[in-house]
């Protein structure tokens, strides 16, 4: 009897990949691939183990999908960080497996099940959307004081820029709408790759060979965005004005704790830098609220910021203290009441000024990929404003006209929310 298998995915977008990719694996291999957790007869769990909270989750979700008594695999960074504790934790989950061994997948849970069946190895991915991720490098050398990333994932890696180009093509050939180019540091793709190639060459020729709506960068590191990137997407009618760079702070000596390379000085610079070039640019960034002795008048500093350089989408992490990382061991370590807090009010600042810079777009006229129908005449609709996944709110489109997912169309957007946009048809 055929096998079903399902995945459950943690974590971020770079996560989903990995999971999409895995689901890739067991394409024609003799499972059959469900989403119905009920139904299947083995649970992958894609962990993320990047900071504590993401930690509890994959407990929380392992602990729960053990009580459905299936056949269990857990995957992903909290594995490869901690797989003795997780073993310890839960020896009832049949299966951890580490990164090294991803493509082995199928065979190890034939060998598990004791069940030969052939083994089809299509990279594709899988995704049940307009878009799909396409991953342009792993790991990262740039070492963060507060971030674990390079010792789960290991050095900066950067794909050969053909073996993307033929990964996008295909993607397009499944009718994708639209690419999201995703690393843990985009802007550093092609650095450690021979050919000379970059990020602005891999972006130039996926506009030339490719065929899709948007193409989106997701994480650009502040300091690696040239003049000739914002050029690029400046010029291009496909790549879309959306500037995801996470910043954590703005004062100088926490960016300097934090090993960050940017200064205040240099971010404001850049800001200004895409503002002047593409007016219309959408601006996303997150903030790290109470890292080691972050005083009040520091962290009113991100609060003045954002006052003067408003940002249209904007996320805020209480710092983690995570071990073997420098910041774990930085003396005055905040007190969670205060990196709350803090965290709190910076949200609810956010609040107010999204609002303001959402209302900037009403009257505008973009180019749009309707997402999800909702009801009889209101539909879910994505445009360069918004990426994929409801990470930046929605935009809500109301239209008698019966419209089908994954069709293009202009929009003109009529009112704004602090996070959403209303529209009708152009």
């Amino acid at each position: 009897m055929t096998k079903k298998v399902s995945i459950i995915s943690l974590g971020c977008s770079k996560a989903l990949v990995d999971s999409e990719q895995i689901l890739a694996l067991f394409k024609d291999s003799g499972f059959e691939l469900t989403n119905e957790d009920q139904d299947a007869d083995i649970i992958i769990i894609n962990t993320c183990g990047f900071i504590e909270l993401a930690r509890k989750e994959a407990r929380d979700t392992i602990t729960q999908y053990l009580k459905l008594n299936k056949v269990t695999i857990v995957v992903g960074c909290y594995v490869e960080k901690n797989d003795e504790e997780l073993k310890r934790l839960f020896p009832k989950v049949s299966l951890f497996i580490k990164f090294s061994d991803y493509d082995k997948i199928p065979m190890i849970l034939q060998d598990y099940l004791k069940e030969p069946q052939a083994l089809s190895l299509d990279n594709r991915l899988i995704n049940q959307g307009t878009f799909a991720y396409l991953r342009i490098a792993d790991g990262c050398n740039k070492r963060c004081a507060y971030c674990t990333i390079p010792d789960i994932r290991g050095k900066y890696t950067s794909v050969p820029i053909n073996d993307l180009i033929r990964q996008a093509k295909m993607i397009g050939d499944q009718g994708y709408q639209e690419l999201v180019l995703i690393a843990q540091d985009s802007t550093s793709y092609g650095l450690d790759l021979k050919d000379n190639g970059n990020l602005v060459t891999l972006l130039t020729k996926l506009e030339q060979e490719t065929n899709f709506t948007f193409i989106r960068i997701l994480y650009l590191y502040p300091t690696l965005v040239s003049q000739e990137l914002i050029d690029v997407i400046k010029n291009s009618s496909v790549i879309v004005p959306y500037f995801d760079l996470p910043l954590q702070h703005v004062n100088n000596r926490i960016l300097k704790l934090m090993r960050r390379y940017e200064t205040k000085e240099l971010i404001i610079s850049l800001y200004e830098k895409i503002k002047i070039a593409i007016p219309k640019a959408v601006f996303r960034t997150t903030f790290i609220t109470g890292f080691p002795s972050e005083t009040a008048e520091e962290f009113n500093e991100i609060l003045e910021f954002i006052k003067k350089y408003r940002f249209t989408h904007l996320g805020a992490f209480a710092y983690s203290k995570e071990a073997n990382t420098p910041a774990g061991i930085m003396p005055k370590q905040v007190t969670s009441a205060v990196k709350n807090k803090r965290r709190k009010e910076l949200l609810e600042l956010q609040y107010g000024l999204s609002y303001l810079v959402n209302q900037e777009f009403v009257g505008e006229v973009m180019t749009a990929i309707v997402e999800e129908r909702i009801d009889q005449t209101t539909y879910l609709v994505r445009s360069y404003f918004n990426a994929p996944e409801d990470i930046d709110g929605r935009i809500i489109l109301k239209s008698n006209d019966s419209l089908a997912v994954g069709s293009v169309i202009k929009i003109k957007i009529t009112k704004a929310h602090p996070y959403d946009l209303e529209a009708v048809k152009a």
